[in-house]
């Protein structure tokens, strides 16, 4: 249904942009070479026009993917003993299921680590780009465990107006490997 919607939209562009051209280039030129020359020019601006900001945008969404920080780990917390570790340091967990299981069943996890998100405008032009900056960070100190980065537009102007932009037609994930949530705490001896 939305196709046909398209293909109904870009039929009615072409009719106006017909009836333009017969009203205002069309009588302007005497020769054929030069209103085949104008014709081209006025079709080329009349269907390209529109979404240029789309095609060099998406150019520039390419390059800045490819240039995404990678995953910055900046080491495991230590802790002692407790929900996690025994009094010797051994772990209380054998996989990841039961690391699951520990975590959501307690609130020490909750209570080591928090997660914000910082949100910036990389580019404005041709379509708008934004970063996410993820970080997973120790709630007593505020020292960073994880960085993670997030790329994503919304596109060009007509997505945008149409809402078509809204589920961020233009995403590039984080680079690099996120450590699992067990790498990011270390039994602290006495």
């Amino acid at each position: 249904m939305s196709a046909l919607i398209a293909l109904a939209a870009i039929a009615l562009w072409a009719w106006f942009g017909a009836l333009l051209w017969k009203r205002l280039i069309r009588p302007r030129f005497d020769s054929a070479l030069a209103l085949a020359f104008a014709t081209i020019l006025w079709a080329g601006i009349w269907f390209i026009g529109p979404v240029i900001d789309e095609i060099l945008g998406a150019r520039d969404f390419a390059q800045l993917c490819q240039e995404i920080p990678e995953v910055k780990f900046h080491g495991p917390v230590a802790i002692g003993p407790g929900a996690f570790f025994d009094e010797q340091g051994n772990p209380r967990w054998k996989n990841e299921d039961e690391f699951s299981a520990i975590k959501r069943n307690t609130k020490d996890w909750y209570a080591l680590f928090d997660t914000r998100t910082d949100w910036s405008k990389l580019r404005s032009w041709p379509i708008p780009i934004f970063q996410s900056r993820g970080i997973d960070f120790v709630k007593s100190s505020g020292a960073p465990v994880v960085e993670s980065f997030y790329r994503t537009s919304p596109g060009g102007w007509i997505k945008r107006q149409l809402g078509w932009g809204m589920q961020a037609p233009y995403q590039c994930a984080r680079k690099g490997r996120f450590p699992q949530d067990a790498e990011l705490i270390v039994f602290r001896g006495k």
